[in-house]
């Protein structure tokens, strides 16, 4: 009953605000406040310019219709979009009226969601026990244009001949990652009193995939540099991340051209190549926690989300490839020679991954194993944590154990807390950090400081 309540307010308010101008919406309020003083029934005047303010606001609502746009509109988005970056993309339209648009305005709309759909999740995202977790109409508001997940802008439309198309620049902010629904563009043009609009929609519907928030990652990755191959594995031909000159050897057949070594040629007589330690980059992993505990809020997963696709995103702290994401139980493998295409693959998984319930506390560890079957020949792990209890220290102490550069970020709203309290169960504190919701491009952005330092304070030691 709340939930219809609140939909059908809000639903009042989104059609005062397409449908009157600013010039129309401060008439009626003025109107409204000429009506209190016109309950007087001496107060004349009162009851005069109420009565001529009513008459211009009926004069042009039964006016405007007279003036809606017929049109067709096709939208062009790209493939990707990121939470709270504005994107501006176009919207091919064409006047399918016979006179010349001119005056008129349009803007997207986004996939309307059910009340019932929208309490619950705003019920979901308070604390609970508070007043506003049952009634709060600006909390349902709130969640309303999250699950939404796009704020919308207007955009003017230049003059348009009857038959003709035009592009228009429309703008975006996206909300929340994940796929996000477009069902309608709309036009509108007021009259010529401007104060009601005519309001003309035409159903276009996409799908836009929403990426995480990223922010810049300073880890240098230590200990994940470039391996060499083991003696007897080098090739005469330098490929991969590069090479390092060998030794001179008697030339091959089939051996490169560009590989002789013209000097000594001449001196020796006979035909001489160089030879190079072909350089491989290392494989590095990223693992993300998707097993929240109970009572875990929605902000720190979110920021967690956010850190894993920093990472991702990121190429600076990772010499090598990031060949590995685990993300709860989806497992996303980058192929060799495909770096660009696995990593759009990698931030798409991260766009749609979803908390898992683990209040029985089996989810982790599978996840930890399916890590740990796959740690060897590994450069470095970033193990991005929801908690720091026995499961995960576990995990942490294992990727340490076979000498892989390891970073860990526990991500909740009591962090500091809970890596204070495993500190003493983990083997190298200093690779530990607490993210708080909030504070993860602060923290990203210290990395290579915070280790530095931690280097320091173990040598004086």
């Amino acid at each position: 009953m709340i939930a219809r309540v609140f939909h059908r307010a809000l639903k009042l308010d989104r059609w005062t605000r397409a449908r009157f101008t600013p010039l129309g919406r401060t008439l009626m309020a003025a109107l409204v406040a000429v009506g209190l003083f016109a309950l007087n029934p001496r107060a004349t005047l009162a009851w005069q310019l109420a009565i001529l303010l009513l008459a211009v606001l009926v004069a042009s609502m039964l006016w405007a219709p007279l003036f809606r746009p017929r049109f067709r509109a096709v939208r062009r988005l790209p493939r990707y979009a990121t939470v709270g970056t504005p994107l501006r993309y176009a919207v091919e339209i064409e006047n399918r009226g016979r006179r010349t648009l001119t005056g008129v305005e349009a803007e997207d709309e986004a996939h309307r969601v059910p009340p019932a759909q929208a309490m619950a999740h705003a019920r979901a995202a308070l604390t609970p026990g508070t007043w506003w977790r049952r009634v709060g109409y600006v909390a349902y508001v709130r969640a309303v244009r999250e699950l939404e997940g796009v704020r919308t802008g207007a955009a003017p439309v230049p003059p348009l001949p009857p038959g003709d198309r035009v592009a228009v620049s429309l703008e975006l902010t996206p909300a929340r990652r994940g796929y996000v629904q477009l069902e309608r563009i709309r036009l509108t043009r007021s009259d010529p009193l401007g104060v009601f609009r005519a309001l003309s929609r035409t159903a276009v519907a996409d799908r836009l995939l929403v990426l995480p928030r990223r922010h810049a990652v300073t880890w240098s990755g230590a200990g994940a540099t470039m391996r060499r191959p083991r003696r007897g594995s080098s090739r005469s031909q330098a490929t991969g991340a590069g090479a390092d000159f060998a030794r001179l050897r008697e030339y091959r057949p089939r051996d490169p051209l560009r590989h002789i070594h013209w000097r000594a040629w001449a001196r020796l007589g006979e035909p001489v190549v160089k030879e190079f330690h072909e350089e491989s980059p290392s494989r590095n992993a990223l693992v993300l926690d998707t097993y929240a505990r109970p009572g875990h809020g929605r902000a720190a997963f979110e920021e967690a989300v956010c850190v894993a696709a920093s990472f991702v995103a990121d190429a600076g702290w990772r010499s090598g490839r990031l060949d590995l994401l685990f993300a709860g139980e989806t497992t996303v493998h980058l192929a060799q020679g495909s770096e660009g295409e696995g990593v759009g693959r990698m931030l798409e998984a991260l766009a749609c991954v979803a908390p898992g319930a683990d209040d029985a506390g089996a989810g982790f560890p599978a996840l930890a194993r399916a890590v740990e079957q796959r740690l060897q020949g590994f450069g470095a792990c970033v193990l991005v944590l929801l908690d720091l209890d026995a499961s995960r220290q576990a995990l942490v102490r294992a990727v340490q154990s076979v000498q892989v550069s390891t970073l860990v970020l526990v991500v909740a709203d009591d962090a500091t807390e809970r890596v204070r309290a495993g500190l003493a169960a983990v083997p190298d504190p200093s690779r530990v950090h607490a993210v708080v919701p909030g504070d993860a491009a602060r923290v990203l952005g210290g990395l290579s400081a915070g280790a530095r330092a931690a280097a320091r304070e173990r040598a004086v030691a």
